[in-house]
């Protein structure tokens, strides 16, 4: 039997963010219980502190299940219940897909995920962020259904990586938004640094320190693409020592998005059901067209969850 492992952060910060919800409730009901005892007023805070404290881990556990395959049946446990699918039940099968993960039915986003559809209209949804061994699990839906998957399929045509070898796929990072930022934020504490000179040596640590975070946090957005060979090689403006390659050959899938307030990226998906984002700040529409033109054309599926003309 093969059971799904959560990723350890996204569990940490659930059940941490959880408990530490529920003390604060507790922590403020104490306080207004001697300042508004017997009010309305008084509960109000703690309670929808003590909501949220509940709510975070319930959501988790709801929205990622806990999965375990055997050889006949799918067993997936929710917070209350225990739903058992058989194999032969399943109707198709996506491995790259989004999905709406919502919360308080008012809030959601899409999010990366393998979507499971039976017969009986029951749907199973496996989340890229929420499990540490989905490439795992997908080996064993593909050995189990692999007639049942319905992403398309990646075939490299050979002759036609001549024309786009040496291409690169990249735009001016200093005109982009990440650039931009950057350049005001080093500049802003530079100016800071020059007018204001640290009493005490230690204390030039601090916008030294904010300095290096926002070039760091823009730098991880600024990724680019280039075709070497039979090679894709994610670059870095910011970072000149990376250098992390892709045979095209084993890649099975490219998805263009827009995570939540961060620059359009590339999703790359491997044939051994790898999932790995790159932020690429610098590369315009006109740079992803040309991108997801090329990689058609070489063979390769590329889908567009955001608008690049």
């Amino acid at each position: 039997m093969i059971k799904s492992k959560y990723k350890p952060l996204q569990l940490f910060f659930s059940l941490f963010f959880g408990c530490f919800f529920i003390a604060i409730a507790v922590l403020l009901y104490r306080i207004n219980a001697k300042t508004h005892p017997q009010t309305f007023k008084g509960y109000i805070g703690p309670f929808a502190l003590g909501f949220f404290g509940v709510y975070m881990p319930y959501l988790f556990f709801q929205r990622s299940p806990r999965v375990a395959f055997n050889d006949d049946f799918i067993i997936v446990k929710y917070f209350f219940t225990t739903k058992t699918f058989a194999w032969n039940s399943i109707k198709d099968v996506f491995f790259s897909k989004k999905e709406y993960y919502s919360m308080l039915l008012i809030f959601g986003q899409d999010f990366e995920a393998t979507t499971i559809h039976f017969d009986d209209n029951a749907k199973l949804i496996l989340w890229e962020d929420m499990y540490n061994n989905l490439a795992e699990l997908k080996g064993i839906i593909k050995e189990k259904v692999n007639d049942k998957i319905k992403d398309p399929k990646s075939k490299i045509v050979k002759s036609n990586l001549l024309f786009f070898d040496k291409r690169n796929y990249k735009g001016n990072p200093w005109t982009s938004i990440n650039g931009i930022m950057l350049i005001g934020m080093i500049s802003f504490w530079g100016y800071y640094i020059v007018t204001h000179p640290a009493k005490q040596n230690i204390l030039i640590l601090i916008p030294l320190f904010m300095c290096l975070f926002f070039y760091l946090f823009f730098g991880i957005q600024m990724n680019y693409f280039t075709i070497d060979a039979e090679n894709l090689i994610i670059k870095n403006h910011f970072f000149p020592w990376k250098n992390k390659l892709y045979n095209l050959n084993d890649i099975s899938e490219f998805v263009i998005e827009s995570p939540y307030r961060r620059s359009n990226s590339l999703r790359i998906i491997t044939k051994e059901f790898r999932s790995k984002l790159f932020g690429a700040g610098s590369l315009r529409d006109k740079h992803w067209r040309e991108f997801r033109d090329d990689m058609i054309k070489l063979g390769i599926p590329v889908r567009a969850d955001t608008s690049i003309g």
